[in-house]
């Protein structure tokens, strides 16, 4: 009798991009800001949160368990300034990727 077995090995975290708003940035307007981002993982991811200064200091804003390939974001309704933002997934197997970018926002015309 001949049988085989196959199986993979993921030894890498999650491939992590943040798509909008672009590093060094400007956002024209200070309503919702969506923060956007795509992750891939061979072994499913299992969370991603979004991390930034948004308060003043750097922390957890807000996690999400309902990760989707396709579009990956979350809301929030900022002032103007500059913000540091970040987003750290985690897979099934508990490895992490993290990216941080920085945007300023202003609504406000030169004279």
């Amino acid at each position: 009798m001949n049988s085989s077995v196959s199986f993979s090995v993921i030894t890498s975290a999650p491939a992590l991009n943040l798509l909008s708003p672009q590093n060094n940035s400007y956002v024209n307007h200070d309503s919702n800001i969506y923060f956007n981002y795509s992750v891939v993982s061979g072994a499913g991811i299992s969370s991603c949160q979004l991390w930034g200064n948004f308060s003043g200091n750097w922390q957890l804003n807000q996690s999400n368990s309902s990760i989707s390939i396709a579009n990956n974001f979350f809301v929030l309704n900022l002032l103007q300034g500059r913000y540091n933002w970040g987003i750290v997934c985690n897979d099934s197997q508990n490895r992490a990727s993290n990216v941080n970018y920085s945007f300023y926002i202003d609504s406000i015309a030169p004279l």
